[in-house]
């Protein structure tokens, strides 16, 4: 036998929790190294996008197919560049430019606190600048928030009139030659401007923000240290506060003699409990722990949401799931509270009738209980067909087919049973026993002791107990010695052979002192004779008697045959079954001879007959 361990030992070691730990900065460390990776590897696709590009304007290709290319290509933004590019920039417009530049309206762009970038201009306030503004300082927020920062993913694309500054797949602002001309500088050379000072911001944002990040994720590592260790220590307290009062707490658990669980048994599974629990909890708090973690890191928030949403999401569902279905649910406890009460009144009926308050004619009060269990079987059966459209998921295929293939396998499967409660349906309302009386089955004989819808159980003679399903009682001819003395006297039997050589008047009289000298045996009606086989050899006679004890019937019988050999040795007959094989003269005849043997005919002189009694 395994015994528990001292509480005093922990759970689970430093050396584990400092693992775990570890592991957390390891994983954190290696998904960001594979977040760079992976966005080198977009840039260097870039690089060979750009010298592709290169190639294709070395290879003398025509003005018209390259156009048609550029084109193609603008067709992904053509609303927004449309809009922009094809302003017309004539020597009117730069002129009315000109004299409005004292009274150009500048939006700074500020995506950071106290960090203006770049202005954007025009030459009134409209929505539409407002709008810009409000769009690159998201853009700008939205990089640093949500991105590894990576100089090179950040570049300019120029075309024709038109350059956008881009981070990945995300465009932070679109310049347009009008915006070149509103700040009296080149397109290109202000497009770059502007890409060094948004990169200049986000640098310095993205240090700032990742020290920010690594300070509290190394407070949460620290937070979650010490709360392992507090639950380490409230599961170690339980377990010495358990070993302390285990004698007070643990007793054997007993249910009508029978030991179930002794003291030491409860104490381990208690132990193992706690230490299952124990386990659960950390996993639990670590699973938890990591969104939290991966939430401080802005780049790994995504799978922050991910793991945060395996929990939340079967939570929302279920919670929404039980909300639905609280309708259905109220429908289903009107439904069960009125076929309780209902089957409720009705076992109160037949309770009367068992007892004999309530007497209906021709209804017997032992059909009572298992007619009232026929009832509340169909009842049930019922208000389940009415309570199953409303069960969660009824309508559902998957639902139907389950409950019919369940059907199929209890149909299959439970053939014999189903013959049986059925054959002990019929049986009860025969009425051939009742429980007490003896009976013989199938050459079994013994008394009743047990009936039940699939089964009855006798305890023979020998009290060997003989279990006999309904069918085969069903099927098998039933003899009921007890109801068999109650309306008749209950005859027994036994046979003898004797010779013809032994007058028939004296066997029986002998038989007949045997059956009166026997206990248990009536003498009224009295006991009589029948000669049953004239046989070649021997005659056979039959005592037959009554008896008012059908459990005595095996011991009567043996005390009546000890008394006809008592009787028939002191009478000189022989008991046997003669054969012989004799050679005679014709005239010879084997008539006993009076005079040979006087003594044989003193018995059965006085003329008396035999006769039967009548029961």
């Amino acid at each position: 036998m395994c015994f528990p361990q001292s509480p005093s030992k922990s759970l689970l070691s430093a050396s584990t929790v400092y693992g775990i730990i570890l592991s957390l900065l390891l994983l954190l460390f290696f998904h960001t190294n594979l977040w760079a990776q992976s966005t080198k590897r977009d840039s260097l696709a870039l690089k060979i996008s750009e010298r592709i590009e290169q190639l294709i304007l070395q290879d003398s290709l025509n003005r018209v197919q390259l156009q048609q290319a550029l084109l193609e290509y603008q067709q992904l933004d053509q609303e927004d560049e449309e809009s922009m590019a094809m302003v017309p920039i004539d020597s009117a417009t730069e002129s009315d430019i000109s004299k409005k530049e004292d009274h150009l309206v500048k939006l700074p762009v500020v995506p950071f606190e106290n960090d203006t970038i770049f202005f954007l201009s025009d030459t009134s306030r409209t929505i539409a600048l407002e709008q810009r503004k409000i769009i690159t300082e998201g853009n700008i927020r939205y990089i640093v928030d949500h991105y590894l920062y990576f100089e090179d993913s950040l570049k300019v694309i120029h075309r024709p009139r038109l350059s956008k500054i881009v981070y990945r797949d995300t465009v932070l602002l679109r310049l347009s030659e009008y915006d070149a001309l509103l700040a009296d500088t080149l397109l290109r050379p202000m497009a770059e401007n502007y890409r060094r000072a948004i990169h200049k911001s986000i640098k310095k944002n993205v240090t700032q923000r990742n020290l920010i990040s690594f300070g509290m994720g190394l407070a949460l590592l620290i937070g979650l240290y010490f709360f392992i260790r507090i639950i380490r220590r409230s599961f170690r307290w339980m377990a010495e506060k358990m070993w302390s009062n285990r004698e007070e707490w643990f007793k054997t658990i007993k249910y009508k003699g029978v030991d179930f669980l002794n003291a030491q048994q409860q104490e381990t599974i208690v132990r193992r409990f706690l230490k299952l629990l124990e386990y659960a909890v950390l996993l639990l708090v670590l699973y938890l722990f990591l969104p939290l973690l991966f939430s401080v890191f802005p780049p790994a928030q995504r799978i922050a949401d991910k793991l945060f949403g395996f929990i939340w999401s079967p939570v929302k569902a279920v919670v929404a799931a039980v909300l639905d279905y609280l309708p259905n649910l109220f429908f289903i406890l009107v439904i069960v509270l009125v076929f309780r009460y209902m089957i409720r009144a009705i076992k109160a009926v037949f309770n009367e009738i068992k007892v004999g308050k309530i007497k209906i004619s021709g209804f017997y009060a032992e059909w009572a209980k298992p007619t009232y269990n026929i009832i509340a079987f169909l009842l049930y059966s019922f208000m389940m067909v009415l309570i199953f459209p409303y069960l969660p998921g009824s309508q559902s295929e998957a639902f139907k087919g389950i409950s019919v293939f369940v059907g199929v396998l209890i149909s299959i499967g439970s053939s014999s049973a189903i013959t049986n409660s059925i054959a002990g349906i019929v049986i009860t309302y025969m009425r051939p026993f009742t429980i007490g009386d003896w009976i013989e089955v199938d050459g079994i004989r013994g008394e009743l002791i047990e009936r039940s819808m699939f089964v009855i159980r006798m305890r023979t003679n020998e009290n060997k107990i003989m279990t006999i399903p309904n069918s085969s009682v069903l099927s098998n001819n039933t003899i009921n010695l007890s109801m068999s003395n109650q309306r008749f006297k209950l005859i027994i039997h036994t046979e003898v052979t004797i010779g013809y050589d032994v007058p028939w008047r004296r066997v029986r009289d002998l038989l007949i002192r045997s059956a009166q000298e026997t206990d248990g045996i009536l003498q009224d009606p009295r006991p009589f004779v029948l000669t049953t086989q004239l046989n070649d050899f021997y005659i056979e006679y039959s005592i037959r008697c009554c008896t008012n004890y059908p459990a005595k019937i095996p011991r009567t019988l043996a005390l009546l045959n000890q008394n006809i050999l008592d009787n028939f040795n002191r009478g000189g007959v022989e008991i046997l079954s003669p054969h012989f094989r004799a050679q005679r003269k014709g005239e010879d005849i084997t008539i006993i001879n009076q005079k040979d043997y006087p003594e044989m005919w003193d018995i059965g002189d006085s003329g008396e007959e035999d006769s039967a009694p009548k029961s």
